[in-house]
């Protein structure tokens, strides 16, 4: 998914989608996690991208 901000921002959005199962809460829990840091990482890297190509 390098460079496809788009498409891994709408598969982390379907990961976030996923309830929470008692079964697999922690396997779940776990891939929220990850997803939540992935779309900050994204939309952080975008700002910075942003704020140099400004100066």
């Amino acid at each position: 998914m390098a460079g496809d901000h788009r498409t891994a921002l709408a598969y982390y959005s379907e990961v976030l989608g996923v309830p929470i199962a008692s079964r697999y809460h922690g396997r779940i829990e776990r891939s929220h996690h990850r997803a939540r840091a992935n779309i900050e990482a994204i939309l952080n890297a975008t700002a910075k991208a942003l704020a140099n190509a400004m100066k």
